[in-house]
């Protein structure tokens, strides 16, 4: 299981995305939704690639495959944590604005 950090949200039923996400062409469309579908969460909501894949009535594979772009292009960092000198679970450091520089310069705007 993955603990999911985030920040809080404005209003418990609203989903807020910036638009750098839901615009990139770099994501496939699996990706860009299951991106808002994690953030539409709360921060430390705890789930897995088996967890996403029973609540989206699908296999492993694809959400791996969904992941994938997420992680490569910087909206969620894994970050191992220890315990008692040992791996503990991982965190999902979930953002709607990514951490890794080098956009396309083919008319996408970050802003």
């Amino acid at each position: 299981m993955s603990r999911i950090v985030r920040g809080a949200l404005p209003q418990d039923n609203y989903t807020i995305v910036a638009n750098t996400a839901v615009r990139d062409p770099r994501l496939p469309l699996a990706s860009i939704g299951l991106l808002v579908q994690i953030l539409s969460h709360r921060a430390g909501w705890r789930t897995s690639e088996r967890g996403l894949a029973k609540i989206n009535n699908c296999g492993r594979g694809r959400i791996r495959s969904a992941l994938a772009p997420l992680i490569e292009h910087g909206y969620i960092t894994v970050e191992q944590t220890r315990r008692d000198g040992r791996f503990d679970e991982n965190d999902w450091v979930v953002t709607d604005t990514p951490t890794v520089v080098g956009f396309p310069d083919h008319g996408f705007s970050y802003q």
